[in-house]
């Protein structure tokens, strides 16, 4: 093979382009990728000059695309040389990314768009190139020009077929997604942000080692954290068969809450929910500690007295069926809790700081809460519920905030939460103490304006940098972008809503 590929500038007005065989091996480093994408660069320009000289009745001259099918036999060949040898490289992968702009290019062209479409078309391939490259340079994945060798990274491979997938750095870096099948999106955002985040691993883990003894299924959802990191050591994605198992062992366990058909969507909370409750049923038969996503959550009920008190019922009272009334006429209950649920009420601007507060301190409507409580020994009085507050008794050190989307499972509330950011402050009377702040590292997102017509998406944040994850496609977002899709305005649009969203203490 001739080390140089070389275009006739007189052939045609817009092709010198030379390129080094040494671009697609290991070796490269990342001043030579840089000259290979300014050279390219200056191809795009070219195109776009001549689009833009001719007249609106010409037509784009196949000349512009001739050299298109010579690049693309150059980067065949030399992938299947690279795969025999080094299973091929992430650089390598650029080099690929490269021609499949030059193949798209030429489509739009044999697709008889007009020059205004084709430009657009060049431009933002051209772009995305640049942005891939960039990305590469800041996470520093690329050889430095001392040429010191380095481990080369493997392409991951589809679950469907044994067919190469290009692998961004980030995907064999950082992360790696679970191939979708059908209407799986919601099982695949939960798996990725369960393997992130270390106490909902946790909580997984003890309900799949919990199965695993009593039912062939459980080996499901533990195989699906093995499938994972395996996935994530040989660079691939994690196949679609996987997620599929994980919905199938959620409908035999959860007595068909979930549904075994791939083709029909879930509410991924649903999911978590029914997670989490198994998860504190069993330690609550084990007498075991929650996970450090878990805080005792106080909850005093204020009550009036109403009428005057009467004999109890004995056999509620063997049973322990009755609250004591304390003389302050409240009641109190602890419990451990993991979750922040918000309701979302009808109006169409929320703001965090007021769903916070209503949390924590919840009037409720007295005409559909009494309740008969001890008022003396053998003594009940029937009494009416005013309101109820909400406080940690220890401060947690991380919790899941879930804004409730779906509530009526038949439309999706979609408005926008003010205050809703990277970084919040829980109010003060949430805590026995000062506010404290929490940041965000995980959340769920869901796009589309209904349950049955929309997909999900989970972002997580890794060494500094955001990713996001979409079933199998893994990529950097910038924390611009993040902020926009948290506050309801995103680039994916006003119907990518976040979900449900995951928060550590943040230490000063």
């Amino acid at each position: 093979m001739s080390n140089k590929i070389e275009y006739n500038k007189t052939e045609s007005d817009i092709i010198t382009f030379n390129l080094n065989y040494k671009v697609a091996t290991t070796q490269t480093d990342s001043y030579e990728i840089e000259q290979v994408i300014q050279e390219m660069e200056i191809l795009a320009k070219k195109i776009i000059e001549n689009l833009n000289t001719q007249t609106d009745a010409d037509t784009p001259s196949s000349s512009y695309f001739s050299f298109v099918p010579s690049i693309s036999s150059y980067f065949t060949s030399t992938q299947s040389e690279q795969v025999e040898e080094t299973e091929s490289s992430s650089i390598y992968s650029y080099v690929s990314s490269f021609s499949s702009y030059f193949v798209s290019v030429q489509t739009v062209q044999t697709e008889g768009l007009d020059k205004i479409q084709i430009t657009q078309n060049i431009q933002e391939k051209m772009d995305a190139a640049r942005r891939h490259f960039s990305t590469c340079i800041a996470l520093q994945m690329l050889p430095s020009v001392s040429k010191t060798s380095s481990e080369p990274i493997p392409l991951k491979h589809s679950s469907q077929n044994s067919t190469p997938t290009l692998l961004t750095p980030i995907d064999c870096k950082l992360a790696t997604g679970f191939a979708n099948q059908s209407q799986n999106s919601w099982i695949n955002a939960l798996l990725s942000m369960i393997v992130h985040v270390p106490s909902l691993r946790e909580a997984y883990t003890t309900v799949a080692k919990y199965y695993v003894q009593r039912d062939k299924k459980g080996h499901a959802m533990q195989n699906a954290l093995t499938a994972y990191n395996d996935a994530l050591q040989s660079k691939q994605t994690v196949p679609e068969q996987i997620s599929q198992e994980v919905r199938v062992a959620f409908h035999h366990f959860f007595q068909g809450a979930i549904s075994n058909e791939a083709s029909q969507p879930e509410d991924v909370h649903k999911a978590l929910q029914l997670l989490m409750n198994k998860y504190e049923e069993i330690l609550a038969e084990s007498h075991g500690d929650h996970s450090d996503l878990y805080r005792s959550l106080k909850t005093t009920l204020h009550f009036t007295p109403i009428g005057k008190p009467s004999e109890a019922n004995r056999q509620k009272l063997q049973n322990k069926e009755y609250f004591w009334l304390n003389h302050d006429h409240t009641v109190q209950i602890s419990y451990p809790e993991y979750e922040i649920l918000l309701p979302l009420p009808s109006e169409e601007n929320h703001r965090l700081t007021k769903l916070l507060q209503n949390f924590f301190l919840e009037f409720v409507t007295p005409s559909e809460n009494t309740d008969m409580l001890l008022v003396a020994k053998g003594k009940v009085q029937e009494c009416e519920c005013t309101h109820q507050t909400r406080k940690y008794e220890q401060i947690p050190n991380e919790f899941i905030l879930t804004l409730d989307r779906f509530n009526d499972p038949s439309v999706k509330n979609t408005a926008p939460v003010e205050g809703l950011s990277r970084v919040i402050q829980l109010p003060e009377n949430a805590t026995y103490s000062r506010p404290i702040r929490y940041e965000l590292d995980a959340f769920i997102a869901h796009s589309g304006e209904i349950l049955e017509n929309g997909h999900y998406r989970c972002y997580k944040k890794t060494n500094g940098k955001w990713i996001e994850v979409h079933n199998e496609n893994v990529s950097f977002v910038s924390r611009e972008e993040i902020d926009q899709i948290l506050r309801g305005s995103g680039p994916k649009g006003e119907q990518c809503t976040s979900y449900i969203h995951h928060y550590s203490r943040k230490r000063t």
